[in-house]
């Protein structure tokens, strides 16, 4: 599992079958500890509504909601602590850029409405 400032990607090598996932992190809508029938430490993504389609079969849920499943981890509540704190340090950052877009616009227009009051 590689983890970046904007995505998450896996590889899997199951019974030969190699499978490549790259996630971008604005489609996660939750991550969480869970169990599979055959492996007990499972990590399960889900994704957002209209999300999906990054490289490996979907599982389908009754919410319509994608989910992912991921097992194999060494330790798998420090990898579930570590993809929700990037998920939100994602998500913060996504906010602090539209804050900063938001305050520029707005020193923008008010330099405008300075600028036309010294035209008049």
């Amino acid at each position: 599992m590689y983890v970046s400032s904007w995505h998450i990607c896996l590889h899997s090598n199951i019974f030969s079958k190699q499978m490549k996932v790259v996630i971008p992190l604005g489609d996660n809508d939750e991550i969480r500890r869970t169990q599979h029938t055959f492996i007990n430490l499972v990590v399960t993504i889900i994704l957002s509504m209209g999300t999906g389609g990054h490289g490996v079969p979907l599982l389908g849920s009754p919410d319509g909601r994608v989910r992912y499943k991921y097992a194999s981890f060494w330790n798998r509540n420090h990898v579930v602590r570590a993809l929700q704190h990037t998920v939100n340090n994602f998500r913060e950052m996504l906010e602090a850029e539209k804050k900063e877009r938001k305050r520029e616009e707005t020193a923008n227009m008010e330099g405008l409405f300075i600028w036309r009051g010294l035209i008049l």
